[in-house]
């Protein structure tokens, strides 16, 4: 079964429960608007020090996602060459 990402239209594969289900980049840009300014401040601190260890711990601890969801939000956040 496939079905359109509602924020992007990526098209994506899978059961019938996710139908309608944003994809993962989509998903975890939501929750990142989701987290107080405060918060994602001080998360862009952190990945300014280039520090990942310690930036992918502090975004677990401050909005309670998964190891993989934090590197992804990461993955986005750092600047790009």
């Amino acid at each position: 079964m496939t079905w359109p990402c509602p924020d992007c239209a990526e098209v994506r594969h899978g059961v019938r429960a996710n139908e309608g289900r944003p994809c993962r980049n989509c998903a975890t840009a939501r929750a990142w608007a989701a987290v107080p300014q405060d918060t994602r401040d001080e998360v862009h601190r952190v990945v300014a020090e280039q520090n990942a260890v310690k930036a992918v711990a502090r975004v677990r601890e401050l909005t309670g996602c998964e190891m993989d969801e934090a590197m992804l939000l990461l993955d986005r956040l750092r600047p790009r060459s």
